[in-house]
């Protein structure tokens, strides 16, 4: 690459590649924006999807629990709430493993 820089003096390209370098780099600096929006905002999505069926589950157990269950009922919804982080975690690696899988 160093060596090049002496042939595109010469020739008169330097301006022809800085706009080249310049487009590239436009480019890779909008295409790693959106994976942050996205990855970001699917984040967002599952959280209130997880959320409400959360919700859901909350208050069906409410008017379903026995006071005799009523420990089996905390512990599901326990659960739930690891579900919900753990969905999120598989999910952020999903999207990492393949943003480092179409950049290589």
């Amino acid at each position: 690459m160093i060596a090049s820089l002496s042939q595109i003096r010469v020739f008169g390209k330097r301006f022809q590649k800085l706009k080249a370098f310049a487009q590239t780099a436009d480019l890779s600096s909008k295409t790693n924006l959106s994976f942050q929006v996205i990855s970001r905002g699917f984040g967002v999505y599952v959280s209130y999807a997880s959320s409400l069926i959360m919700f859901v589950a909350f208050f069906i157990g409410v008017h379903l629990t026995d006071p005799a269950d009523a420990g089996n009922y905390g512990v599901t919804i326990i659960l739930l709430t690891s579900v919900s982080d753990y969905l999120q975690y598989f999910l952020k690696q999903i999207i990492t493993v393949q943003s480092i899988m179409l950049s290589s």
